[in-house]
């Protein structure tokens, strides 16, 4: 993704471009895990929306540490569809977190090859989906 903008995690709750990315429990399986789940409080403290995923103490803390959310109209997600590209194996980052230390040569050739091959945007669903439609509530 190409990061457009960053926001606090209170500007984007509070923003009404990004309403529907509150958690619903009771919605469909898109709706069921959204990520716009912290705001502060009057007392200037965090709460969390109602949610099913992060819900203990060690997730609300580790999503806490750094409380900024990136914004992009600018992406390629390809979910269940991942492709494997081992020509730039070393630009994948695996796991939760950002890998920053790339080669700006690589990375455009990367850029290049995805634009040629596929039309930004959603490219498959989840890989989980099946089981965010198993969840009470679910659509």
């Amino acid at each position: 993704m190409r990061v457009d903008e960053v926001l606090g995690f209170n500007e984007y709750h509070g923003d009404p471009r990004f309403t529907q990315k509150k958690p619903n429990i009771r919605g469909s399986w898109r709706q069921i895990p959204g990520d716009n789940m912290y705001y502060l409080d009057g007392a200037n403290v965090w709460r969390q929306e109602k949610t099913i995923y992060h819900t203990d103490a060690e997730d609300i803390l580790r999503d806490l540490r750094h409380p900024k959310v990136f914004i992009s109209r600018h992406y390629f997600y390809f979910g269940a569809n991942a492709r494997s590209v081992p020509q730039f194996s070393n630009l994948v980052h695996k796991g939760r977190g950002v890998k920053c230390d790339h080669d700006d040569k690589e990375v455009s050739l990367f850029i290049e090859w995805l634009q040629k091959k596929f039309p930004v945007g959603i490219l498959g669903t989840p890989r989980d989906r099946r089981g965010r439609m198993d969840c009470p509530g679910a659509n």
